[in-house]
Formats: structure tokens, C-alpha cells, sequence
């Protein structure tokens, strides 16, 4: 296995006559399995390296004043803190059951940034040390569980005579006349 990825490293530096001819020696010689995870290792190998901060939210974060986290969250830390405590259960459950690598409060973080600030998923990849598919995954499933989850336990809307006592409030708040 370690000569079919060593021969593959090799092909990248070689002319295309030459990597057609090795490559069709290595599948003579080994098992298409091996050939395809040989391949995936050596691409894998390959990709290049992007650079992200590290640990953005362990070290950072709670260096902010209260302002400067306010400003950049739109939020205090307190109503961030119970924001986590409601949404916790449901955060802390993977796509599949599972439990996320990355943080609840992390999570929160992404989501709270871009609802807040409109930045884009790859600012909020590079800052928050993710990549572009985890920081659209979290949109998603964060804005999903809000609306779920969250909304119909905050919002209420009036409903009956409570309805119009309220259109009534707000025609006189404004000084419209109420018929």
C-alpha cells in the first residue's frame, strides 16, 4: 500500500506519457480498492492548506468588553448564555444522531454573527477555524431549531378580540383615528 502511494506521489511530478504508463503498471499490480484509497490519500495530501484562526473562541471571544461583544453579536453575553441554555438539547444532537465536533457555543456563535452582521460563509469559516460546509450546516440547523423550537415559545400572536384591541392601541399610540 505505502509503494502504490509513494508510486502515485511520484506520477504528479512526472510528464503524461510517463504517469499514463506507470498508473497502468500500478493497476495491474494491485487491487482496485487499494488503487482508489491510494488515490484519495495522495489528492488528500495534495489539498492545500488554508489558513484559519485557531481557537477564535476559547481565546478571543471572552477578552471582549461587554461593548465590544455587544457590538459584534448584537447581543449581551447574559441573553447569549441563556440563548445557549434554551437551545442546548437541540444543538447538541448531530445530523445523524450524533454529537457534533464542533461546540454549541460555537455554533450559536456562527449563526448569531451571520444572522446579525450578514458576513459571509467563508469570513465566518477562516474565523471561526471551520470549514464553508460545517458554517452552512450550523446556519441551517440553527436557524431550523429557532424557528422550530424557539419562535412559537416567544412570539405570540394575539388572536380574537385581542386583535383589534391591538390594531386600536397602535392607531391611538400614533394618533390615527380608531372607527
Amino acid at each position: 500500500m505505502v509503494e502504490v502511494y509513494l508510486l502515485l506521489q511520484d506520477l504528479i511530478t512526472q510528464t503524461e506519457d510517463d504517469s499514463i504508463d506507470r498508473l497502468y503498471q500500478i493497476h495491474k499490480s494491485v487491487s482496485k480498492r487499494k488503487l482508489v484509497f491510494s488515490v484519495v490519500s495522495c489528492l488528500a495530501a495534495k489539498r492545500r492548506h488554508i489558513a484559519r484562526v485557531k481557537n477564535y473562541v476559547e481565546n478571543v471571544i471572552p477578552q471582549y468588553t461587554p461593548d465590544d461583544y455587544k457590538n459584534r453579536f448584537r447581543m449581551s453575553r447574559s441573553t447569549f448564555d441563556a440563548l445557549v441554555l434554551s437551545l442546548s438539547p437541540q444543538l447538541a444532537v448531530g445530523l445523524k444522531g450524533g454529537i457534533m465536533k464542533v461546540s454549541i457555543e460555537k455554533q450559536l456563535l456562527i449563526f448569531i454573527r451571520y444572522a446579525s452582521c450578514q458576513q459571509i460563509l467563508t469570513e465566518l469559516a477562516d474565523s471561526f477555524g471551520v470549514c464553508e460546509a460545517t458554517v452552512h450546516t450550523i446556519i441551517h440547523r440553527t436557524s431550523s431549531i429557532i424557528c422550530s423550537d424557539l419562535l412559537p415559545a416567544l412570539v405570540k400572536w394575539p388572536s380574537g378580540m385581542k386583535v383589534q384591541e391591538t390594531v386600536d392601541m397602535f392607531f391611538q399610540h400614533k394618533g390615527f383615528l380608531v372607527f
